[in-house]
């Protein structure tokens, strides 16, 4: 490697950790190209060539740090994924438990519209859609229901991690040790075992019948007396609405019992 290129690659560096002190010391909305250059003992002309803009270098701090940045491309075969979203979620509350910097991003980016921070929403937004997508593709599971539990561990974890700088328990679990820590991870694997648990269509290797009367498609009970109003059956039934609909109630997508069950 040429020396330009290593003087290039530990300014850079430098710059990322000034970012890191920086954001844990006044936050990421106060940080300016004076003090990020005299933090990291370079000329500020540097930020610019390197980064483009302040705003470029957050952004590059970001995604070198956030998780959900750096996800394998790869996603494995259908008996390998509860293992994998269970890493997948215990990883992400490492990163976030061990980088002050990044909590402080997520405490921004709840009271903030700033460009940058709409950007990299808008980034991340994209690779967790992805992500479901290729998961339920290979699993054969609901894609709205993988959002949703996805988007529930995701999000209670992320305020779990904020919330700890300034809380040392929540209901209960210790937010400033391992052991609540480790409360939390296995509540959420358990999550993740029972979504894959279920009988829910190909998910379970369950023969697809949600085209027939009384077929359920993203649902781990297929109820005899119901009648499915629409093609396709339901797309995203929750159990309660399984026995709504065997109550006589109507359930999920235009899922109704027939009179007989009324």
């Amino acid at each position: 490697m040429k020396r330009t290129e290593r003087d290039r690659e530990a300014t850079e560096r430098r710059l990322l950790e000034a970012v890191g002190e920086l954001v844990c010391e006044s936050g990421f909305e106060q940080i300016g190209i004076n003090a990020l250059a005299a933090r990291a003992g370079v000329s500020k002309v540097l930020v610019y060539r390197y980064f483009g803009s302040v705003d470029g270098l957050l952004a590059a701090y970001v995604r070198r740090h956030d998780f959900w940045f750096g996800l394998p491309d790869g996603v494995p075969d259908r008996a390998g994924l509860p293992d994998f979203l269970k890493r997948l979620f215990r990883e992400q509350v490492a990163r976030l438990r061990g980088n002050a910097a990044l909590r402080r991003l997520y405490r921004w980016e709840l009271s903030s519209d700033h460009p940058l921070v709409a950007g990299l929403r808008a980034q991340r937004e994209r690779i967790g859609v992805e992500l479901t997508r290729r998961v339920c593709e290979r699993a054969g599971l609901c894609e709205e229901r993988v959002a949703v539990l996805a988007a529930v561990i995701a999000s209670a974890t992320t305020y779990l991690a904020m919330l700890g700088d300034f809380c040392p328990c929540y209901n209960g679990i210790p937010l400033d040790g391992e052991a609540g820590w480790e409360r939390i991870c296995r509540g959420a694997d358990e999550l993740v075992d029972a979504l894959f648990r279920s009988d829910g269509g190909a998910a379970a290797g369950m023969e697809d019948v949600s085209d027939e009367p009384g077929g359920i498609a993203c649902c781990g009970d297929v109820r005899g007396d119901a009648v499915c109003g629409e093609a396709g059956g339901l797309t995203a039934c929750e159990a309660g609405d399984c026995k709504a609909a065997a109550d006589g109630a109507v359930g999920g997508s235009g899922c109704a019992a027939p009179e007989a069950a009324r």
